[in-house]
């Protein structure tokens, strides 16, 4: 149960960050573009990167600023459309021309919409898990002072497929009650619980 305690605080705080992460990348693009300046600019080259056994290309690009003083960068996003010799919109830090991408909407927002994507897959994970906890306890300290009191019956223990804790298989505590009025039976199970030799007596693997 650790383990699993650790696995939704881990996600909940992963997705923290990416969200944070996002918000910041918005801000310092958004900043960005309020001072930054356009430039025509050329594919000169292209850069070769490896990332997982295959080859990007990121085309290298040489523009001019104001002063008709040349730059060049890498652009961050691989392309297999482009050519060398095509001409790119750039934008540029006025103050600090190095500061340069291409005017693309991935160039620009691509990696705050990956960050924010992937912090609400992490937070509703992990916080769907934290909200599951927190509605079964309240429910069940619900039924501890408001719920009838039965005395059922323990039936056996069963391995619950879909839950594994430490890589093993949780048990669920099976039990039936009568109702002596109705002389319906209800089936009842318990919460996951770690597999151990406290259960012994109970479960035949």
């Amino acid at each position: 149960m650790k383990g699993l305690t650790l696995f939704k605080v881990v996600f909940t705080g992963a997705g923290i960050l990416a969200l944070a992460m996002a918000a910041w990348l918005f801000q310092k693009e958004r900043a960005f573009l309020a001072t930054s300046e356009e430039a025509v600019g050329m594919i000169i080259d292209f850069q070769r990167y490896e990332r997982d056994g295959q080859y990007q290309y990121h085309p290298v690009i040489i523009f001019e600023d104001r002063a008709f003083k040349p730059y060049q960068f890498v652009a961050a996003q691989a392309s297999s459309n482009l050519r060398t010799g095509e001409t790119v919109t750039v934008l540029y830090d006025p103050e600090d021309p190095n500061k340069a991408h291409v005017a693309s909407f991935e160039s620009t927002w691509g990696g705050t919409l990956i960050c924010g994507f992937l912090g609400l897959i992490f937070i509703s994970v992990g916080g769907g898990l934290i909200g599951w906890d927190i509605y079964h306890n309240r429910l069940s300290r619900k039924l501890q002072h408001q719920g009838r009191h039965v005395l059922a019956r323990i039936t056996g223990v069963e391995e619950n497929p879909s839950f594994q804790i430490n890589g093993r298989n949780a048990l669920r505590v099976l039990a039936e009650w009568q109702d002596p009025v109705s002389g319906k039976t209800y089936t009842f199970k318990s919460r996951n619980c770690q597999p151990n030799s406290k259960m012994s007596p109970f479960y035949q693997s």
